[in-house]
């Protein structure tokens, strides 16, 4: 295959188009992550996405609906965002080009923890405490007594705080950029075979059309 070829094959457009799409699958999956968080730090599952709600409409604190919506979209948009970035990047250099699985794979796991660092670390070590204080206490009772934390307050230590949910978070990361190269790659997969069947037809019906 042509240099030419190979990177039309690996253009920008498709890497934003694969990328996204990933990156939506991944938050979905990130999100489900984040809904299992919860428990392992005893506290209400949902809570997390309560307290992401509240860092956008810290009005609201009462809709949970609305909360839990903004939540979900807000972790969308992130993967999708960060989908965009891994499919541009992954177009551009042909050192990059996601020509397997492992290697996509690989390169969507290094995404997860770049992403970790640069969006998780921050909010979790300014704004989130806070904010998840804020949504345990205006969580429903009636949720809360379903885990024996009806009267329950965010008073455990800061720093078995930010150990426990740095390593959750990390967890989830790993999870969204696994999902999220996995699935990129296996676009490429697909659409390169689409290519090549149809090159294969093409080539089978100029020789037919030759021998005529």
């Amino acid at each position: 295959m042509s240099r030419e070829q190979t990177t039309k094959q690996y253009d920008a457009k498709k890497g934003i188009a694969f990328g996204a799409f990933a990156g939506f699958i991944g938050g979905i999956a990130f999100a489900g992550v984040i809904m299992g968080l919860s428990p392992l730090l005893h506290l209400p599952t949902g809570v997390f996405l309560d307290a992401l709600g509240l860092l956008v409409i810290p009005n609201a604190v009462q809709d949970a609906v609305l909360i839990g919506t903004t939540a979900f979209a807000i972790i969308l948009i992130q993967g999708i965002v960060v989908g965009i970035i891994f499919g541009i990047v992954t177009s551009k250099s042909s050192r990059l080009h996601l020509s397997s699985k492992r290697k996509g794979v690989a390169l969507g796991l290094a995404t997860g923890i770049i992403a970790f660092i640069v969006i998780y670390i921050p909010m979790i070590y300014s704004v989130f405490p806070t904010l998840l204080s804020q949504a345990v206490a205006s969580y429903p009772e009636s949720q809360l007594s379903m885990f024996g934390l009806s009267n329950y307050t965010l008073t455990v230590n800061r720093n078995a705080y930010q150990e426990a949910t740095l390593g959750l978070g990390i967890i989830s990361y790993l999870v969204y950029g696994f999902i999220m190269g996995g699935i990129a790659t296996l676009e490429y997969s697909v659409y390169h075979f689409v290519i090549n069947q149809r090159k294969e037809e093409n080539a089978t019906k100029g020789a037919i059309g030759k021998s005529q």
